[in-house]
């Protein structure tokens, strides 16, 4: 039985996941940077992360070493992203965010946040209790399962 609690648990992210997905990223893709989703992400990563390597930035958003290279090339080229050699292994490529960049994604985390707060107000304050205290569970548990 708690195998097939644990498919019915996936298939639950598996629908929430657009979800939240479309609630969070369609301010940032009305955005006038027309970024890619990669590009969006990695940015996201290393707004929380503050400096990651090549290889760890690519592992954060789950993708490729090439891909992840071709975004951050395209986010240098817009003064977005800085690369840096790591002191440490001159073989190492660092990156982190600008200060343009920085400005970009507070301006964009603000408009998500408005617009979210805006298609979640049509929401009953019992529903929005309900809503906030279910996602603190989730992401929770989510943490805990994934050893974080």
């Amino acid at each position: 039985m708690e195998e097939e609690l644990c498919r019915e648990c996936l298939r639950s992210i598996y629908d929430i996941y657009p979800l939240m997905r479309k609630l969070a990223m369609d301010t940032f893709e009305n955005d006038e940077t027309k970024l890619t989703r990669t590009q969006q992400i990695a940015l996201l990563s290393l707004s929380r992360e503050k400096v990651l390597n090549m290889s760890q930035l690519a592992a954060t958003i789950n993708t490729s070493n090439e891909q992840a290279t071709r975004a951050v090339s395209q986010l240098v080229d817009m003064g977005l992203i800085e690369r840096s050699k790591d002191i440490h292994n001159r073989r190492m490529i660092n990156v982190r965010l600008t200060e343009k960049a920085e400005q970009l994604l507070k301006r964009i985390k603000d408009a998500v946040v408005e617009d979210s707060v805006r298609k979640l107000s049509v929401l009953p304050a019992e529903d929005q209790v309900k809503l906030t205290e279910s996602l603190k569970v989730v992401c929770s548990l989510i943490r805990r399962a994934n050893g974080l």
